[in-house]
């Protein structure tokens, strides 16, 4: 048990941490994900493996060659609830969802060389896919992950996340096109924008809205996408 503090934390507001790794049961140490499902869960993705934090045991998922009901990919990137009380899980070979009552998995191919997938967005009428390739849309008849043209040349980016602002508007982090915001048509971006390699977006309750870069810190901006 470690304790977390900060200057000018007094004690009352120092914070019990537990440090979960492989000594606990953790399948590998870099954790490239995390997420709490609506059960009060806690899911952990990492380079090797998801994992399940039970309480006081972690349960594993790996993929099992030949076995086509377990996770078919083991570097994990994102984890996302469906809107059935699965989970959606985005890994190294495509898409996958955990059905929860039956313990087992759903695979989904992507349409394309290199089948990773960097991000999830759940929608209302659909699954939107991130890729080093490009967006895609999860065709559930087929079985496959397909190129989007929704998203016009975005959607043939490599791109990192895609998050939806509360006015509708789609804002795309990408590596090597910087911010683009989507609604009908791309709309107008600063050359700022254009030069960051963007990870991940947050709305935040306070209404403002935050860029991860790399390598070049956090950015705010308002919801109408002009740096503060």
């Amino acid at each position: 048990m470690l304790w977390a503090w900060w200057p000018g934390a007094s004690a009352q507001t120092e914070l019990p941490v537990q440090v979960i790794g492989t000594s606990e049961g953790l399948s590998q140490s870099s954790v490239l994900s995390l997420h709490q499902d609506p059960y009060g869960f806690v899911w952990l993705g990492t380079r090797d493996g998801l994992n399940l934090c039970e309480g006081n045991k972690i349960r594993v998922f790996k993929n099992v060659p030949g076995d086509t009901l377990s996770l078919a990919g083991n570097h994990i990137n994102d984890i996302a609830d469906a809107a059935d009380g699965n989970l959606w899980i985005a890994h190294n070979m495509g898409l996958s969802l955990y059905d929860r009552t039956r313990n087992r998995f759903k695979n989904y191919r992507v349409e394309d060389d290199n089948p990773e997938i960097r991000a999830i967005t759940v929608e209302k009428n659909g699954i939107l896919a991130s890729g080093w390739s490009g967006v895609y849309e999860l065709n559930p008849e087929k079985g496959l992950l397909e190129k989007t043209e929704k998203l016009g040349p975005t959607g043939q980016s490599s791109v990192t996340k895609i998050a939806r602002a509360p006015d509708g508007t789609l804002w795309i982090a990408t590596t090597n096109r910087g911010l683009v915001r989507f609604k009908d048509t791309r709309l107008p971006v600063s050359e700022l924008e254009k030069s960051l390699r963007v990870e991940d977006i947050l709305f935040h309750s306070n209404g403002k809205v935050y860029l991860a870069t790399r390598m070049e810190g956090i950015f705010e901006y308002s919801p109408g996408g002009q740096l503060l």
